[in-house]
């Protein structure tokens, strides 16, 4: 079974691109860990496509996932939950569609600390018995999807517990999807690449991963872990790096026919590193700086702004000609908004240009400057690359330390180190020896 066969599997059910996304969080979905995983975008752009395929809707049983595994909170209090105590701690999973409908400060409190490990605990009346008794519910993960358009934002210390990431809002993905979409109008099997045999297969493979906890090491994550210290910006790098790693270690558990295994203990491949830099780097990067989902094209706007060819009505062109100086290119809300739909054909809300650059301003990345009630905005930090590795440096740092643990299955690991890859997301074959 490969991570490519996931790609496969969303295609064959009609997602169109945003593999690196339903990868990651099909993954994060097996690990079995109390993480977190959120889709934050645009309306429209998939977020609920995604979810259902993975999941299903609730009570059909038709997703990827068995709905054994999961809990789905849909709106509702912390304390309808805490009434849920035992569905909630007998799942794995627990899914909220859209996380604007739980506008409840002890919802997303609750949410926290499940996430962080710890056990939300609640004093409910039981009207069977005319008392007040406690509830705990125990951790697990959770997965949520935003509309980036709704005024509820997670805070600080909610992102720092999830993994988050965005859908594609491209004009090309747009091209894609409604291209693809038309062709259903004529062939309505035309996205269909599997079989049922494998379909099964791949389902089976998924959802007996879940339970599964093997111990899992990796001797890859202090090498590369001296590059991740080094790109980060501050101490935020603590709590994400523990993401990338927590990737890393549910692409070995899929993987896991191809680690040695040494009794419940599973070791990772540089393989298994290099298929979380395939699917998550450029998230990971966006995470770590904190950028806000579409922030990036927000920024990208200001490079753009010098390069705009356009008539003299053209407000940008007349903007930049009258208002800059001194290399600075300052931008107000409309300019970037008619950046953006001018060089990627995107068309952004107000409200939802303004909420990003404000998350960037709080980020580093702009500054603003306030003139009555006209907001300016320019960029004064850029967002840094995470660097690739040295693949055989790190397959000899790592090999000393399995020669040392784990001596009589060093040269089946090292065998297994050398063998290329097939790309999770294109399904080339990838080889470095």
């Amino acid at each position: 079974m490969e991570l490519y066969d996931i790609t496969k599997y969303y295609k064959h059910m009609g997602l169109v691109g945003e593999s690196n996304l339903a990868i990651v969080m099909t993954l994060i979905s097996i690990l079995g860990k109390p993480i977190g995983f959120g889709i934050e975008a645009s309306a429209g752009s998939g977020k609920s496509v995604m979810m259902n395929i993975c999941y299903g809707l609730p009570g059909k049983d038709d997703g990827l996932i068995d709905q054994r595994h999961i809990y789905f909170k849909d709106g509702g209090s912390a304390t309808s939950m805490a009434y849920d105590f035992e569905k909630i701690n007998r799942a794995k999973i627990l899914v909220l569609s859209e996380l604007q409908k739980d506008q409840s400060h002890n919802s997303i409190e609750t949410i926290k600390s499940l996430t962080e490990g710890k056990s939300a605990n609640y004093r409910v009346t039981d009207v069977t018995k005319k008392e007040v008794v406690e509830k705990n519910i125990e951790p697990l993960t959770v997965i949520y999807s935003l509309a980036t358009e709704n005024e509820t934002k997670p805070d600080t210390e909610l992102k720092r517990r999830f993994i988050t990431m965005s859908t594609d809002i491209s004009q090309e993905q747009t091209n894609r999807v409604v291209v693809e979409k038309a062709k259903t109008r004529w062939d309505r099997e035309s996205f269909k690449v599997l079989n049922k045999e494998t379909l099964t297969e791949i389902k089976r493979h998924i959802n007996k991963l879940i339970p599964f906890t093997p111990t899992i090491v990796n001797p890859y994550a202090e090498g590369y872990s001296h590059i991740i210290a080094k790109f980060a910006p501050d101490q935020k790098v603590r709590s994400m790096s523990e993401h990338f790693w927590d990737l890393v270690e549910a692409i070995t558990k899929f993987n896991l026919g191809n680690n040695i295994q040494v009794g419940a203990v599973l070791v990772s491949n540089i393989q298994d590193l290099l298929m979380a830099l395939d699917i998550y780097k450029h998230a990971f990067i966006r995470d770590v700086y904190g950028v806000p989902p579409i922030g990036d094209s927000v920024l990208e706007a200001f490079t753009n702004a010098p390069m705009i060819v356009a008539p003299v009505k053209s407000t940008v062109t007349a903007f930049l000609k009258e208002n800059n100086t001194g290399g600075d290119i300052w931008l107000s809300i409309n300019d970037i908004k008619r950046i953006i739909k001018d060089t990627r054909n995107i068309v952004l809300s107000t409200r939802v240009v303004f909420n990003i650059c404000k998350q960037l301003v709080d980020a580093g990345y702009l500054e603003d400057s306030r003139e009555g009630s006209s907001i300016k905005y320019k960029v004064i930090d850029d967002i840094k690359e995470l660097q690739d590795p040295n693949i055989s440096a790190l397959i000899k740092d790592a090999g000393e330390k399995v020669l040392a643990k784990y001596p009589d299955r060093y040269e089946e690991w090292l065998a297994l180190q050398l063998k290329g890859y097939v790309h999770p997301v294109t399904g080339e074959q990838i080889k470095w020896k």
